[in-house]
C-alpha cells in the first residue's frame, strides 16, 4: 500500500480535533455534544461498538451528528463504500441550509471511495469540495491523487500546481507533482521537484525514491542506487525500504553499459 494511501487512511478514520469540535457545536444541546464527541472517540477504540451506538441515537433521531459518527464507524471498519455512500448523503442534506462543514465531509466522502478503490467516485466528491473550497490545499491534494489513479496527470499536475500556490512548503506536493511530471514525460521538471521535496526534508524517504526513479530514467544508475540505499539507511524495514531494495536489485539485472 501506498504510504499517501495510508496517510488517507488515517485521516479519513480520525477527524481533526477542530473539526470534531466545529461539528459538535453543529448540535442542538450540550448534551448531544458530549454524546457526538464520545461517539466519534469510540470509533477509534471500538468502531462495532459505535456503529451501534450511532445506529440507535439515528433511530432516535440523533440526525446528521448521528449519521456522521455512524459514516466514521464504518470507515474504522474498512466498510468503505458503504461509509462513502453515508457521507456523500450527509453532504447533500448539509446544502441548504448552507453548512461550512460540508466541503469537509465531501472530502471524507471522496477519500472513503478511495479506499474503496473507487477513483472515479472520489474525484467526484473531491471536485464537489473544491468547489466549495478552491484554495483548500489538502481538498486540491486528495483530488490530485484521485486524478493521479484516474491515470489523469495533466490535471493531477495542475491541482498540485494550484494547492503549491497556496502553500509552496509542503514537501508532499513537490513528490506528487514529480510523480505526475514524470508520468507526462516532463523528466526536467520532475527532477526539480524531487530535488526541492528533499531541500525542504532530506530525510523524506518517497522523496527519495522518486528521484532515483527519475535518475534512473536519465541514465544515472549509480546515482538512482544511492538514493535508494538512503532509503534503506534512513528507514530500514519498512515498506518503502522494501520498495528500494527491490527497485536495487532490479537495476543490478540490468545490462551493463559498453
Amino acid at each position: 500500500m501506498k504510504p499517501y494511501i495510508l496517510a488517507i487512511l488515517a485521516a479519513a478514520t480520525v477527524m481533526s480535533t477542530a473539526v470534531v469540535s466545529s461539528y459538535a457545536a453543529e448540535t442542538k444541546t450540550a448534551a448531544a455534544q458530549k454524546r457526538y464527541s464520545a461517539c466519534v472517540a469510540l470509533t477509534k477504540t471500538d468502531a462495532n461498538k459505535a456503529l451501534a451506538r450511532a445506529s440507535a441515537w439515528e433511530h432516535r433521531g440523533g440526525g446528521l451528528p448521528a449519521d456522521h459518527c455512524l459514516a466514521l464507524a464504518l470507515v474504522a471498519l474498512k466498510q468503505y463504500a458503504d461509509a462513502a455512500k453515508e457521507l456523500d448523503r450527509i453532504a447533500a442534506a448539509m446544502a441548504k441550509p448552507p453548512n461550512p462543514l460540508r466541503p469537509e465531509v465531501l472530502d471524507q466522502a471522496g477519500n472513503a471511495w478511495f479506499l474503496a478503490g473507487d477513483a472515479k467516485q472520489a474525484y467526484g466528491s473531491f471536485t464537489a469540495a473544491v468547489a466549495l473550497a478552491p484554495q483548500n490545499v489538502n481538498y486540491l491534494t486528495d483530488r490530485a491523487r484521485a486524478a493521479l489513479a484516474l491515470g489523469n496527470n495533466a490535471d493531477a499536475a495542475r491541482n498540485l500546481s494550484m494547492a503549491l500556490r497556496e502553500d509552496p512548503t509542503r514537501t508532499e506536493l513537490y513528490i506528487l507533482r514529480g510523480e505526475a511530471r514524470r508520468k507526462l514525460g516532463k523528466i526536467k521538471l520532475a527532477f526539480e521537484d524531487a530535488d526541492t521535496a528533499l531541500a525542504l526534508d532530506p530525510s523524506s524517504v518517497r522523496a527519495l525514491i522518486e528521484r532515483g526513479i527519475l535518475r534512473e530514467d536519465m541514465g544515472d544508475n549509480k546515482g538512482a542506487e544511492q538514493d535508494w540505499l538512503s532509503v534503506v539507511r534512513l528507514a530500514p524495514n519498512t515498506a518503502a525500504a522494501a520498495q528500494a531494495q527491490a527497485r536495487i536489485q532490479t537495476l543490478a539485472m540490468k545490462p551493463k553499459k559498453k
